[in-house]
């Protein structure tokens, strides 16, 4: 597969300029729309080198290449490579081959998920959220601007900085010990940051990526008052921290996000490492 531009608009040069300026506290996640909210980007290291996959178990979706805006290779001195030219398709997936892996400690991603707007509720009395904007859609109560962000370990290193470097997303999940070290049910501690600082009170998830819980039912840790949650490890396999977070669109966000079509804000994070 060829990842390459087209002429559909997107925003990659908004989202790009929103992010590299500082932001205020996000306020707690509300469902909504399935596509724009619950669905998560998450970089699944196996055999075959990473695989990038979208959406949450029992629901995967197709990974666009377009909206992927980066797939960043860290090695063990910090420095970072992009090797999103290096993607192929598999199936709803996108894979980055062991070779482009090689040397890597770290991996990271960032996904535009584009503008999703409120619909009147349809006959069954739910909200309708569209991936569209209000120049399509004059009648939305509500646009959201939504964007993901995700890592991955891939190293063998044995000490503890690997897990503790910071990539300078947004919305970024920082363990503070090595997972590989640690029992399961053992509590792994991670730290919640947004931009670039520890945020106070978000729950942080962490599936299998195959057991599908109804929302209510998902058990989410809270960070404390140094933005440090207590994470219980699940038996060997693949661990996928995620925590989601929503902020009202005004002259606060960073970039002063005014600029953009959009009520709100969301953004996601996720952290995936095998043991």
């Amino acid at each position: 597969m060829t990842l390459r531009p087209s002429n559909r608009p997107t925003l990659s040069s908004t989202v790009s300029t929103l992010l590299a300026r500082p932001a205020l506290v996000l306020l707690a996640l509300s469902l909504a729309s399935g596509a724009a909210r619950a669905h998560d980007i998450v970089l699944v290291p196996d055999k075959s080198g990473l695989t990038v996959r979208y959406g949450h178990p029992a629901d995967w979706l197709p990974v666009d290449g377009e909206k992927l805006l980066e797939l960043s290779v860290q090695g063990a001195d910090g420095a970072s490579t992009d090797r999103h030219g290096a993607l192929k398709r598999r199936g709803l997936d996108l894979l980055l081959g062991q070779g482009s892996l090689r040397g890597a400690t770290l991996v990271s991603a960032r996904y535009d998920n584009g503008l999703w707007v409120q619909l009147p509720p349809g006959a069954d009395g739910k909200a309708q959220w569209r991936n569209s904007s209000r120049f399509l859609t004059p009648s939305a109560s509500s646009v959201l601007l939504s964007v993901k962000f995700a890592k991955a370990w891939s190293a063998t290193a044995a000490d503890d900085a690997v897990f503790k470097r910071q990539v300078g997303h947004l919305l970024e999940l920082v363990p503070q010990k090595n997972p590989l070290s640690l029992k399961p049910g053992e509590m792994l501690p991670v730290r919640v940051l947004f931009n670039g600082k520890p945020l106070v009170d978000a729950g942080i998830e962490n599936s299998n990526l195959v057991v599908k819980l109804p929302e209510d039912k998902i058990p989410r840790y809270r960070t404390d008052a140094n933005g440090i949650a207590q994470v219980p490890l699940r038996a060997n396999g693949i661990n996928t921290l995620a925590v989601d977070l929503e902020r009202t669109n005004d002259s606060s966000l960073p970039g002063g996000a005014l600029a953009a079509p959009a009520d709100k804000l969301l953004a996601v994070a996720t952290f995936t490492f095998v043991r």
